[in-house]
């Protein structure tokens, strides 16, 4: 674990993508789950959601051998300040985003075990992709720059890129051009979650937001 630390601080970029590729095996690794479950659109949710689950545990496990769990922000649930925000943009996002949707600002479950699984699976991702980016790849990124003002912001920026290079997977089941502008468009997030873990010193409140807007 020494060796691979000492290569991710050594060029942090170049971890950065080689995770990528170390998530999509992992990915391809955890499909049996998908034998677990009914083979229907709940049950391949729920195979989604262990799958996810069991990816994080790994990169947690990876961020845990590199000393940097306290770093990362999973030791402490933040500052008050920075929840207030999460709670003022989680309202504004829902609100926004369950018009744009449906053009109703109602609530409507039409199908209760479809939205357990799809929760689950949303939050398994979130803890997926918040541990590996600004758990994991954020906190080698500030070791191998420092954590002055240039390589903080060299850091967020380029974790994020990274992030948005993980959303080309879903050129699998959406056109590119979509998955193009999903991609370059999920960096801005991605800047905001940086920015919540280096100021409230938690992961929590990126990996809720994310969750919940997801």
């Amino acid at each position: 674990m020494k060796k691979i630390k000492a290569f991710a601080v050594k060029r942090p970029y170049l971890f950065g993508l080689l995770l990528i590729v170390f998530y999509s095996i992992l990915g391809t690794l955890t499909y049996p789950t998908n034998f677990l479950f009914k083979e229907n659109r709940v049950g391949e949710t729920w195979a989604s959601a262990l799958g996810k689950l069991i990816i994080f545990l790994v990169f947690f496990a990876v961020l845990w051998g590199f000393g940097f769990f306290k770093k990362s922000g999973f030791t402490t649930l933040g500052k008050g300040k920075c929840w207030l925000l999460v709670l003022g943009l989680l309202a504004y996002l829902v609100v926004l985003e369950l018009f744009a949707f449906t053009g109703d600002l109602r609530f409507s479950i039409e199908y209760p075990r479809l939205v357990q699984a799809t929760l689950a699976e949303t939050l398994a991702g979130s803890l997926v992709k918040e541990t590996m980016i600004r758990g994991l790849l954020l906190s080698v990124m500030l070791a191998a720059w420092g954590e002055t003002k240039k390589g903080i912001i060299k850091a967020v920026i380029l974790s994020s890129t990274i992030f948005g290079v993980i959303h080309l997977f879903n050129l699998i089941a959406r056109p590119p051009a979509v998955v193009l502008l999903q991609t370059i468009v999920v960096m801005l997030p991605g800047i905001l979650y940086a920015v919540l873990l280096l100021k409230s010193k938690s992961i929590y409140p990126a990996i809720v937001i994310h969750w919940l807007t997801n």
